[in-house]
């Protein structure tokens, strides 16, 4: 009895450990576009007649940028702790995997600016999963191309061996091999911590959950100052068309 006590004693510090580390990395990563908001809002209040309409202009772009960013980093906390919180047990469906992924291409269209968002996606995909979930999951693989890519990135997705391969690829700085080893671990920033904030480094871990419960993984290649791939495959859902054939 002594030693399960020492055991759960070990797990609840370890428990605590982590918390405070959450803690501590989401008020480090939030500090600072709320800083540049809040300096940025004292800015215009305190100048506005005097700073000149170029300069407001890129100030506001300054502050829907901080605020987007912002955003994202409450979203995947948020959702981290829903997909930890929740029941393993998700309810799947036959989706409509093309659509979605257009639509979400469409929806996050500005985020690439002037760089060009390709999409390369079949028609007709159906998949069997949860749509809310792998929504998530495209967005962050998205976002994070968005942030990184100098260039085009590429939204492809096709039929496998009777399994659907979504894919995401960059023209970013890649990946070294030892990088690799520590993409999705939560905290985790990579050799590039004095460009954009990687949004607590939940991305990656969030959409690694993701993948879990939907008993498949992601699957990364990269090459350093060329660009990586991030895939994941999905079950093809039967439709009513092929049950028939079936049966016939």
């Amino acid at each position: 009895q002594t030693g399960i006590a020492l055991e759960n004693l070990k797990h609840v510090e370890h428990l605590q450990h982590l918390e405070g580390d959450f803690l501590a990395h989401v008020s480090h990563e939030l500090r600072t576009p709320l800083t540049v908001i809040h300096g940025i809002a004292c800015t215009l209040a305190e100048s506005w007649e005097a700073v000149d309409d170029g300069t407001r202009a890129e100030l506001f772009r300054a502050l829907i940028g901080n605020t987007t960013s912002l955003q994202s980093m409450l979203e995947n906390v948020l959702d981290t702790v829903g997909v930890e919180n929740g029941s393993s047990d998700i309810a799947f469906t036959a989706m409509d995997l093309s659509g979605l992924l257009r639509r979400i291409a469409a929806r996050l269209r500005l985020l690439f600016g002037e760089r060009s968002l390709l999409l390369e996606v079949e028609l007709g995909l159906t998949a069997s999963a949860e749509p809310v979930l792998i929504e998530r999951a495209v967005e962050n693989l998205l976002s994070n191309a968005a942030k990184y890519s100098d260039g085009s990135v590429t939204l492809r997705a096709l039929s496998q061996d009777g399994e659907i391969v979504v894919a995401v690829s960059d023209e970013g700085p890649g990946l070294t091999s030892e990088e690799l080893e520590h993409v999705g671990e939560r905290f985790w920033r990579g050799r590039h911590e004095g460009g954009p904030a990687r949004v607590l480094g939940l991305g990656l871990s969030l959409i690694r959950r993701i993948l879990e419960l939907h008993e498949t993984g992601l699957e990364i290649t990269s090459t350093p100052d060329a660009g990586s791939v991030f895939s994941f495959r999905l079950r093809a859902a039967v439709t009513a068309d092929e049950l028939v054939r079936d049966v016939s």
